[in-house]
Order: structure tokens, then C-alpha cells, then sequence
């Protein structure tokens, strides 16, 4: 199996690109030292992923576009002067970006061939939402990014709740049927709202699906919003929402029906710390669901998310950062800590050269 290592990044690197604000703009500062010009010296030197800017930027540096290096090689459109209060950045995948224009407006998404989310699918003109800063200021919000050739993390402290993350992703999952044989496996998740108002309840980020509902139209328990991949397996098609499940049997928390959401379990655990019997700490990866494939009232495993994984024990008995060393199965293996997201799960990011891949 290929593998491949996160560079992690955060706001608080000597020599990085510093916090983020509620200006226009300060994502794209940050996507840039980290995605594509890398940052730091010496000791403190932090390597690009590797990503590229197709097309620059336009409108005053706010909006711009990251394209894969390896992997699926497809591009993301961010657009980071999304509202008019600066608090909330739109972004848009795309299979092939021609051009970063259209209409120089909040509401543009780019141009070009196979849009992810398609407008019809998601806030009229095909977008999710990265929330940066809760005011729209110059005050300083904290961030961490995962990202290497194929997948970017990140994480936002807003300040909406102190000290909380929320979460969004684009790049490649681990598909199970292979790189050749999944042209569509790359994905894009945020909020599904704007944050120009708190809309708490479509944050799911830190969520996992509960159980495998699949009867009358409790299918669509199967996705969650905000979460799409660029299209299903064979490269066709419209993109697909997607449901993530990790272990929700060990999750001590559920949050019920959240607007399209229902049914989720924080992403959290139950376990002792460590398991008495082995002195173990355990984690369960986070599967990617499909239900484009599936007959209308169940949901076909896609994949893995690439690094991501559930804590099976409290998050309660761990600090935000720490770095926990794998066991078992996960032997080898090096992990951090991101906690708490909005609902009180967290993540667990695998952080050693061990991040199984497509090749």
C-alpha cells in the first residue's frame, strides 16, 4: 500500500503566515504558505504540500484556487470575500477550473468543468463554507492544517465558542476500489450555512453517522450535509453527499435530528483509558458511505478518510495537541489530538509517514 505524511501547519509556527482574521483575504494569505510557498527557517522551515495556483488570484487577492499535486488532481476554488461581513469563506471544488472569474460578486464560484456541489445542491450556487472568524475584524483567530500532495485539512478556532474547531477538508479519501478505478473520490465538506448568522445546527463536522438506517426515507441518514464527493466511482454523474461512520457503538454522545443531518454520534468514546486489558488506546478509522450506488434505502462503503480517526476513549482524558503513539493494529504509527469541535468530538490525525493513499 503507498503511503504518505501530513506537514502540519498552524498558526502559531515561527516565520508562518500568523493567525487568521475576519478580513477579506486572510485565508488566502494562509493557503498560500502552506499549500504553495512553504514558510519558516532553519529549524522552523514548514514545506509546501506541493499544491499549485492555476490562475492566481483576482478581486484584490480574494479569490483564488489549489490544485492538487498527485492524486486526482483536481481543484479547489476559494473564494474568501464570500459575505459581506469577511467571517465566512465559500469553497467550491472542481474537476477542471478554466477561470477564476464569472461574476466578481459573493457568489462566485469559478468556471469550469465538474463543479462540486453542483447549485442545486447546495446554497443556490454550489458552495460550503469554512468559518474563520466570528467578527469581522482583525482579531486573531488560531488554525491548524494537515495537508500533504493528495488531501488538505484545517481547523478553525472562530471564537462562536471559546476554544472550539470547526472543520473542512478537500482532497482525496482512501478509496477501497482503488485510484484507477475511483475517478471521483475526491472531496469537499464545510458548514452548509453562511455564518453571517450562527446556524449551529448544520455543524457536523466533528459527527459520525449513527448506524445503518435504511428504511422509508430515513436513507438520506446516510450523508451528511455539507459533505460531498466530486462523483461516484466510475467519474460520472452528479457529485454525491456522503455519510462518514466511525464506531458510533463506543460514542457516549448523540445529538439526534439536526436539520438534514439525523441521527449523529459525536465523534468521541466510551472506553477506559487505557483499555485495562491491554493497556491499549484504540481508534476506529472514519468510513465514507455512498449512497449513490446503493438502492435508495441503504448506503455502499466508498472508502476511508486519509488520517482522520475517531478516539474510542474519552477526548476528556487527552489535551488538545498531544501526541499519542499508536498501538495494536495502529503500531507504528504517530498520532495528534484536535479537540474539542462544536459538538465535543474531536479528531484524531495521523501524523507519522504512514497515510495510506492511492497511488
Amino acid at each position: 500500500m503507498a503511503t504518505s505524511q501530513f506537514t502540519i501547519y498552524t498558526s502559531a509556527d515561527p516565520y508562518g503566515p500568523g493567525p487568521l482574521t475576519g478580513t477579506t483575504g486572510s485565508l488566502i494569505t494562509v493557503l498560500d504558505a502552506c499549500l504553495v510557498n512553504g514558510y519558516g527557517t532553519g529549524q522552523y522551515t514548514k514545506p509546501a504540500a506541493g499544491w499549485t495556483k492555476p490562475l492566481g488570484n483576482i478581486s484584490a487577492s480574494c479569490v483564488s484556487a489549489y490544485t492538487q499535486p498527485s492524486g486526482s488532481k483536481m481543484t479547489l476554488f476559494v473564494n474568501d470575500n464570500a459575505t459581506a461581513t469577511a467571517r465566512t469563506t465559500a469553497v467550491t471544488g472542481w474537476t477542471l477550473l478554466s477561470q477564476l472569474s464569472g461574476t466578481l460578486n459573493a457568489n462566485n464560484v469559478g468556471v469550469g468543468y465538474g463543479q462540486f456541489p453542483l447549485p442545486f445542491q447546495a446554497n443556490t450556487v454550489g458552495r460550503v463554507f469554512w468559518y474563520k472568524s466570528a467578527t469581522a475584524d482583525t482579531v486573531q483567530r488560531p488554525w491548524i492544517i494537515a495537508a500533504d500532495a493528495y488531501t488538505m485539512y484545517i481547523w478553525f478556532q472562530d471564537g462562536q465558542s471559546a476554544n472550539t474547531y470547526y472543520h473542512g477538508g478537500f482532497g482525496d479519501i482512501y478509496s477501497i476500489a482503488g485510484g484507477v478505478n475511483d475517478l471521483g473520490r475526491c472531496c469537499l465538506f464545510g458548514k452548509y450555512g453562511d455564518n453571517t448568522v450562527t446556524i449551529t445546527s448544520l455543524e457536523s463536522t466533528d459527527c459520525i453517522n449513527y448506524g445503518m438506517l435504511n428504511s422509508g426515507a430515513q436513507w438520506f441518514s446516510n450523508y451528511q450535509v455539507g459533505h460531498y464527493l466530486a462523483k461516484n466511482a466510475s467519474g460520472t454523474g452528479y457529485p454525491v453527499r456522503y455519510g462518514k461512520k466511525g464506531d458510533s457503538g463506543l460514542s457516549t454522545i448523540g445529538i439526534g435530528n439536526t436539520g438534514e443531518s439525523p441521527y449523529l454520534s459525536v465523534m468521541n468514546g466510551g472506553l477506559p483509558c487505557p483499555n485495562p486489558y491491554d493497556n491499549g488506546i484504540y481508534l476506529a478509522p472514519i468510513y465514507i458511505f455512498d449512497p449513490a450506488l446503493s438502492n435508495g434505502t441503504s448506503a455502499s462503503m466508498r472508502g476511508r478518510y486519509r488520517g482522520i480517526y475517531q478516539m474510542c476513549h474519552a477526548l476528556s482524558n487527552f489535551t488538545n495537541g498531544q501526541i499519542i503513539q499508536g498501538t495494536g493494529t495502529y503500531s507504528g504509527k504517530q498520532f495528534m489530538i484536535i479537540y474539542p469541535g462544536y459538538n465535543a468530538g474531536g479528531w484524531v490525525v495521523e501524523i507519522s509517514n504512514t497515510v495510506e493513499t492511492n497511488s
